[in-house]
Order: structure tokens, then sequence, then C-alpha cells
């Protein structure tokens, strides 16, 4: 059983005839081949991997995208943690689940990266909110080699895209551990789910790459986001992820 959006990785390895399930490569010491575990519900039956049935997504009410991600947010607020953290990029989609977890919980940690422009976006929101903001340095160009290294083994990629993105994640999820923490909330999702990105001012154009990027989410953005950060035993939630907040964003258009 995979979850719907293939949030966490999984893998079939097969080495010297003996059949593993995964979520990193780098489990097994040598693969003689392997497969990414579909999403869904599968078997394995004669060292394969077949999928019997896709999640079904259910409907939602096309009025009801607040409260829907109200709820996801609530939802995914860890009940027995003493702190949790929310990862802050200056963006609108961060900005809402922040906006929405300081209603309902105080002992969250807000981080935030850097010093960049995003920054004064960051700021104005804590001001806002009424929040305190955990800001973390950029490493030193000396660094990033190694970080990079780092980033590239725990992703098991050589993606550009993942690398830079993964190096963000790892450096907040590196805060968030030494602050003891287990689970962080994160805007991640939004982007494809509500078209975030600006790739055609065609609408039609726009829902057909949508399908596209949140069909292969788990092979890019969710794979970077759970390695980087499990890397530090930190489990990122995604309220932007939610199949309900998903079922809605189908009737936006």
């Amino acid at each position: 059983l995979r979850d719907y959006i293939g949030k966490k990785p999984l893998f079939i390895v097969y080495s010297n005839n003996v059949s593993f399930i995964v979520s990193e490569l780098k489990a097994v010491d040598f693969i003689d081949d392997f497969q990414i575990v579909p999403k869904g519900f599968s078997v394995l039956k004669n060292g394969k991997i077949n999928l019997l049935e896709k999640h079904k997504v259910p409907f939602t009410s096309k009025n009801a995208l607040k409260e829907t991600l109200v709820e996801a947010v609530k939802k995914r607020i860890p009940k027995n943690e003493k702190k949790f953290g929310v990862f802050l990029s200056g963006g609108l989609d961060s900005s809402i689940i922040a906006s929405i977890v300081a209603k309902y919980a105080d002992n969250v940690i807000y981080y935030t990266l850097g010093n960049t422009e995003d920054l004064s976006y960051v700021n104005l929101l804590a001001k806002q909110l009424g929040i305190k903001i955990k800001n973390i340095e950029l490493p030193k160009s000396i660094e990033l080699s190694e970080l990079i290294d780092k980033v590239v083994y725990h992703t098991e990629s050589y993606n550009p895209s993942i690398i830079s993105n993964g190096l963000a994640t790892y450096l907040l999820s590196t805060e968030a551990h030494k602050d003891n923490l287990k689970v962080v909330l994160s805007g991640e999702g939004a982007d494809e789910l509500f078209c975030g990105y600006s790739i055609s001012k065609n609408v039609k154009e726009w829902f057909e790459k949508r399908a596209e990027l949140i069909e292969n989410i788990h092979f890019t953005e969710l794979r970077r986001l759970d390695l980087s950060s499990m890397a530090h035993t930190i489990e990122i939630r995604c309220p932007f992820l939610d199949r309900k907040v998903y079922s809605v964003s189908n009737d936006c258009i």
C-alpha cells in the first residue's frame, strides 16, 4: 500500500535472488534491479509488483476550500509533541499554513532560511501573526561542496532541481533536529495543485500540465522533501497534499 500522492518513497529491490521493500535504495548493498512501488494498492507476486487498484479521491464541495484546508492543517498538528515546527519561505503557500497554525497552536518554532528579499515577507508575516521567527544563516561558499555531497547521497539524485531545493530542506531540517523536533509542517504541493508555477496563461494548457506535475511529483519534489528531511529524522507534513484539499483543487478550473 502506498499513499495516493506518493509522499513517501517506496521501492522493491532485487539483489542476489532476494527481494527487499525499501524507502531508500542505499539500504541494499548490491542491486540487480528495482521497481518503484506504484501509488495505490499492489500485490507482490513472483518477484514482481503489480498494481491492483488506485486510490479514490473523495468528492468535496467547490465552496469548501478554506474550511477544508483549515481542517487539513489542524489534523496535522501533533497532539503529543512538546514542540513542532513550520518551514517558511516567504511565499504564499507556507504563509497560509503558518497563519492557520498560529490560530490553533503556540508550541511552534517557525524556521526560515537566509537573508534574501523573501526574508522581508517572512518578517511582515511574523509581525502580522505575532510570532517569532528562527532565521538560519546560509552556508558559506566553502561549505557548499560538502553539503551538496550530502544532499546527493540522501536524495539519491543528481537532478539539479532536487539538489538545489534539497539543500534548503536539508539545512532547515538540520536546525529542527538540533531543537529536538520530530514534526514540521510545510506548504509543499500547493504550486502543483493550484497552478502556482509560471507555465502558461492558457487555463486548459495549465491544467493539462498540472495533471502531469501531480502524477510525477513523487519522482521530484516529494522525493527531495522526504529524503532531505528524514536524513535528520524530521517528518514533514503537508496539508496542501490532503486528499480532500486535492479534491477541491480539481474543481478550481
